[in-house]
């Protein structure tokens, strides 16, 4: 099985006839490079733009078709890592969709059930980017510092906050001496000093991941970066 196949479930490959397109189970006439083309990239993003032109209807129900489209956006990304489509990467990149993705999670009114996706979207991506160049776009432009530091209680959905701690786990875990440097600057590392309010949340899986997160730091951590957490 594909590196999709087991995160969504699914055999991924070209010639596949299931998968995204075809969600209520039923064989499709279309190629996973059809499936995962470049119009249809287009054609999601101007669905995304679309829908958040009114950000106070994405709640309940409504929000559903933004979650799915959120859900694509990764799965079209990882199928072009895998298959040799850069251009999936390079249009994502073009239009700033992670910027957007920030702007998204950061408002107030957003379901809570988008903000899930978003997190389970952006760690998708930072877990299973192969191509060093593309990982190291995610992680620059403070993109993903925005992200960490967005004011919000993440504690106040326990779902919520599940997803954020994997995520930041996930971000430490992937950091060597060159990514750390995206994230630590010398008087502000957010991957580290927020996440650490949650050392000693009530929840053991939270203390457990923060803690992981600790320790993956402090074994890429360069003098002024232990300098700094000490």
């Amino acid at each position: 099985m594909s590196l999709l196949g087991r995160i969504f479930g699914y055999p991924v490959s070209q010639g596949s006839t299931t998968g995204a397109g075809s969600h209520d189970g039923r064989a499709s006439p279309f190629s996973g490079e059809e499936r995962h083309s470049l119009s249809e990239m287009a054609q999601i993003h101007g669905r995304i733009t679309e829908r958040l032109k009114e950000p106070d209807s994405l709640t309940g129900s409504s929000c559903d078709g933004l979650v799915e489209d959120l859900r694509e956006i990764s799965e079209i990304l990882l199928w072009g890592e895998q298959n040799d489509h850069q251009e999936l990467f390079d249009y994502f990149c073009e239009k700033e969709m992670l910027g957007n993705f920030v702007k998204v999670i950061s408002m107030p009114s957003i379901a809570v059930a988008v903000k899930i996706q978003l997190l389970q979207t952006m760690s998708l991506l930072t877990q299973n980017l192969r191509t060093r160049t593309s990982l190291i776009y995610v992680f620059s432009n403070d993109h993903i510092n925005n992200l960490i530091s967005v004011p919000c209680d993440w504690s106040a959905d326990e779902e919520l906050l599940s997803y954020y701690v994997t995520f930041v786990k996930g971000l430490a875990l992937r950091l060597d001496p060159e990514m750390l440097t995206l994230f630590f600057h010398s008087d502000q590392f957010v991957l580290y000093t927020v996440p650490i309010r949650l050392y000693n949340s009530a929840d053991a899986m939270v203390r457990t991941s923060v803690r992981t997160l600790t320790l993956a730091i402090y074994q890429v951590a360069d003098r002024s970066c232990m300098d700094f957490l000490v």
